[in-house]
Protein backbone atom coordinates (compact mmCIF):
# COMPACT_ATOMS: atom_id res chain seq x y z
CA UNK A 1 0.00 0.00 0.00
CA UNK A 2 1.72 3.45 -0.82
CA UNK A 3 0.98 6.33 1.13
CA UNK A 4 -1.57 7.98 -0.57
CA UNK A 5 -3.60 5.08 -0.52
CA UNK A 6 -3.11 4.57 3.16
CA UNK A 7 -3.91 8.12 4.18
CA UNK A 8 -7.32 7.82 2.05
CA UNK A 9 -7.98 4.59 3.98
CA UNK A 10 -7.81 5.89 7.18
CA UNK A 11 -9.74 8.84 6.68
CA UNK A 12 -12.15 6.78 4.94
CA UNK A 13 -12.81 4.66 8.29
CA UNK A 14 -12.39 7.81 10.51
CA UNK A 15 -15.37 9.39 7.95
CA UNK A 16 -17.57 6.46 8.87
CA UNK A 17 -16.97 6.17 11.92
CA UNK A 18 -18.04 9.88 12.71
CA UNK A 19 -20.90 8.97 11.07
CA UNK A 20 -22.26 6.50 13.44
CA UNK A 21 -23.34 7.35 17.13
CA UNK A 22 -20.91 6.02 18.85
CA UNK A 23 -17.98 7.39 16.85
CA UNK A 24 -16.52 3.94 16.41
CA UNK A 25 -14.88 0.88 14.24
CA UNK A 26 -13.43 -1.76 14.58
CA UNK A 27 -9.67 -2.00 13.76
CA UNK A 28 -8.80 -4.60 10.96
CA UNK A 29 -5.79 -5.69 8.91
CA UNK A 30 -6.30 -3.20 6.29
CA UNK A 31 -6.19 -0.37 8.71
CA UNK A 32 -3.09 -1.98 10.64
CA UNK A 33 -1.43 -2.14 6.97
CA UNK A 34 -2.27 1.85 6.30
CA UNK A 35 -1.12 2.67 9.67
CA UNK A 36 2.25 0.69 9.30
CA UNK A 37 2.78 2.46 5.47
CA UNK A 38 2.18 5.51 7.23
CA UNK A 39 4.56 5.00 10.18
CA UNK A 40 7.51 3.42 7.94
CA UNK A 41 6.60 6.97 5.74
CA UNK A 42 7.18 9.28 8.38
CA UNK A 43 10.24 7.50 9.53
CA UNK A 44 11.98 7.50 6.43
CA UNK A 45 11.12 11.05 5.94
CA UNK A 46 12.91 11.95 9.52
CA UNK A 47 15.81 9.86 8.43
CA UNK A 48 15.70 11.74 4.84
CA UNK A 49 15.87 14.96 6.34
CA UNK A 50 18.43 14.28 9.02
CA UNK A 51 20.63 13.54 6.06
CA UNK A 52 20.08 16.52 4.25
CA UNK A 53 20.12 18.78 7.20
CA UNK A 54 23.64 17.00 7.83
CA UNK A 55 25.05 20.38 8.96
CA UNK A 56 22.40 21.68 10.91
CA UNK A 57 22.23 18.42 12.46
CA UNK A 58 26.30 18.60 13.93
CA UNK A 59 25.52 21.91 15.10
CA UNK A 60 22.71 20.95 16.65
CA UNK A 61 24.67 18.33 18.28
CA UNK A 62 27.70 20.83 18.96
CA UNK A 63 25.52 23.04 20.69
CA UNK A 64 23.64 20.63 22.61
CA UNK A 65 26.75 19.11 24.07
CA UNK A 66 28.68 22.15 24.88
CA UNK A 67 24.91 23.66 26.45
CA UNK A 68 25.01 20.18 28.70
CA UNK A 69 28.56 20.93 30.10
CA UNK A 70 28.06 24.48 30.40
CA UNK A 71 25.02 23.57 32.70
CA UNK A 72 26.43 20.51 34.32
CA UNK A 73 23.49 18.78 33.26
CA UNK A 74 22.37 16.08 31.61
CA UNK A 75 20.59 15.06 28.50
CA UNK A 76 17.04 14.47 30.15
CA UNK A 77 17.89 18.22 31.88
CA UNK A 78 15.41 20.43 29.26
CA UNK A 79 17.58 23.61 29.63
CA UNK A 80 19.99 23.16 27.34
CA UNK A 81 17.18 22.24 24.40
CA UNK A 82 15.36 25.05 25.55
CA UNK A 83 18.29 27.25 24.81
CA UNK A 84 18.96 25.96 21.28
CA UNK A 85 14.78 26.43 20.54
CA UNK A 86 15.30 29.86 21.62
CA UNK A 87 17.53 30.96 19.32
CA UNK A 88 15.77 28.79 16.44
CA UNK A 89 12.76 30.63 17.58
CA UNK A 90 14.49 33.98 16.78
CA UNK A 91 14.64 35.44 13.16
CA UNK A 92 17.78 35.70 11.37
CA UNK A 93 17.92 39.70 11.52
CA UNK A 94 17.64 39.28 15.25
CA UNK A 95 20.61 36.80 15.39
CA UNK A 96 22.53 39.48 13.25
CA UNK A 97 21.92 42.48 14.84
CA UNK A 98 22.44 40.75 18.33
CA UNK A 99 26.24 39.93 16.14
CA UNK A 100 26.55 43.25 15.33
CA UNK A 101 26.53 44.67 18.63
CA UNK A 102 28.29 41.67 19.88
CA UNK A 103 31.28 42.75 17.24
CA UNK A 104 31.27 46.14 18.36
CA UNK A 105 31.76 45.43 21.95
CA UNK A 106 34.69 43.36 20.94
CA UNK A 107 35.98 46.70 19.05
CA UNK A 108 35.20 48.90 22.25
CA UNK A 109 36.68 46.16 24.40
CA UNK A 110 39.66 45.78 22.23
CA UNK A 111 41.01 49.53 22.00
CA UNK A 112 40.39 50.31 25.65
CA UNK A 113 42.68 47.42 26.29
CA UNK A 114 44.96 48.83 23.63
CA UNK A 115 45.25 52.00 25.58
CA UNK A 116 45.65 50.71 28.83
CA UNK A 117 42.31 51.16 30.57
CA UNK A 118 41.52 48.23 32.95
CA UNK A 119 37.83 47.37 32.73
CA UNK A 120 37.08 47.12 37.09
CA UNK A 121 33.97 48.08 38.45
CA UNK A 122 33.49 51.81 39.33
CA UNK A 123 33.71 50.74 43.40
CA UNK A 124 37.11 49.40 42.76
CA UNK A 125 38.73 52.27 41.24
CA UNK A 126 40.51 55.21 42.58
CA UNK A 127 39.92 58.52 42.05
CA UNK A 128 43.65 59.04 40.35
CA UNK A 129 43.08 55.88 37.80
CA UNK A 130 39.85 57.57 36.70
CA UNK A 131 41.45 60.48 35.98
CA UNK A 132 44.01 58.76 33.77
CA UNK A 133 41.66 56.55 32.02
CA UNK A 134 39.65 59.67 30.53
CA UNK A 135 42.45 61.31 29.58
CA UNK A 136 43.29 58.22 27.65
CA UNK A 137 39.89 58.45 26.24
CA UNK A 138 40.07 61.90 25.41
CA UNK A 139 43.08 61.48 23.43
CA UNK A 140 41.68 58.39 21.19
CA UNK A 141 38.72 60.68 20.83
CA UNK A 142 40.71 62.58 18.86
CA UNK A 143 40.84 60.11 16.26
CA UNK A 144 38.27 59.43 14.11
CA UNK A 145 38.89 55.51 13.45
CA UNK A 146 39.30 54.80 17.22
CA UNK A 147 36.63 56.82 18.13
CA UNK A 148 34.25 54.85 15.58
CA UNK A 149 36.02 51.95 17.58
CA UNK A 150 35.08 53.19 20.88
CA UNK A 151 31.61 54.45 20.11
CA UNK A 152 30.98 51.15 18.67
CA UNK A 153 30.20 52.16 15.17
CA UNK A 154 32.47 50.02 13.15
CA UNK A 155 30.14 47.61 12.34
CA UNK A 156 26.48 48.20 10.39
CA UNK A 157 23.89 46.11 10.14
CA UNK A 158 24.42 45.27 6.17
CA UNK A 159 28.10 44.38 6.80
CA UNK A 160 27.39 41.96 8.82
CA UNK A 161 24.72 40.51 7.17
CA UNK A 162 26.54 40.43 3.82
CA UNK A 163 29.82 38.77 5.72
CA UNK A 164 27.72 36.35 7.65
CA UNK A 165 26.15 35.34 4.32
CA UNK A 166 29.10 34.77 2.91
CA UNK A 167 30.41 32.54 5.30
CA UNK A 168 27.49 30.99 5.70
CA UNK A 169 27.75 29.92 2.44
CA UNK A 170 31.16 29.48 2.24
CA UNK A 171 30.60 26.69 4.72
CA UNK A 172 27.76 25.21 3.25
CA UNK A 173 29.76 24.99 0.19
CA UNK A 174 32.75 23.26 1.85
CA UNK A 175 31.50 20.75 3.68
CA UNK A 176 27.83 19.55 1.92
Amino acid sequence: MDINKAVQRLGWRFDQASKRQDHNFIINQNDLDALKTIDAFVVKDQRKQYQEYELFAKLYINNLTELIEHYNTTIFDPTPRRRIHGVLRQSLPELTEKLKQALNDSEKYEIMKEIGIDLKHPLLRSEEETAEDLDKLQEVLTDSEDKKRLLGEVWDYESVKDCVEMEVNSAINSYD
